[in-house]
């Protein structure tokens, strides 16, 4: 059942992709400040949980760690259990450009990464509403 609904998965969003784009826009923030995107190309069933590739991309510059390095977009590499309806972050990435270009400024993958529930309304769910299917 899960390799029915993975492959749902990857057919359904590839649809809305052409095959020169890596990122399917998902939503922009409500302010307009940051939009949300999809790596198609990277869902996969790893284990009991669907694994992608996310990229945030910001209208303004934005700071990381104790030196404040600067970028316009980062790449998350989620996981996501559809059975406990919650997700975790396992890679980040942070990128001097728009659309995660350039070379990485930061990157980090958390030893024990921690499991969040899903908060309604959020872009949380509307990614997991696109992975689990509900």
């Amino acid at each position: 059942m899960k390799k029915f609904a993975l492959a749902f998965i990857l057919i359904a969003t590839s649809s809305f992709v052409a095959a020169n784009d890596r990122w399917k826009h998902i939503q922009d923030s409500l302010d307009g400040t940051t939009s949300f995107y999809l790596d198609v190309g990277t869902v996969r069933l790893a284990s009991s949980y669907i694994r992608a590739w996310q990229l945030i991309n910001y209208k303004e510059q934005h700071e990381v760690g104790p030196n404040k390095l600067r970028y316009f977009s980062s790449a998350e590499l989620h996981e996501y259990d559809c059975q406990e309806r919650r997700s975790r972050t396992v890679s980040v990435a942070a990128y001097p450009e728009s659309m995660g270009g350039g070379n990485p400024v930061f990157s980090a993958e958390p030893r024990d990464p921690k499991w969040r529930f899903i908060v309604p309304n959020s872009i949380s769910e509307t990614f997991f509403s696109i992975f689990c299917n509900k």
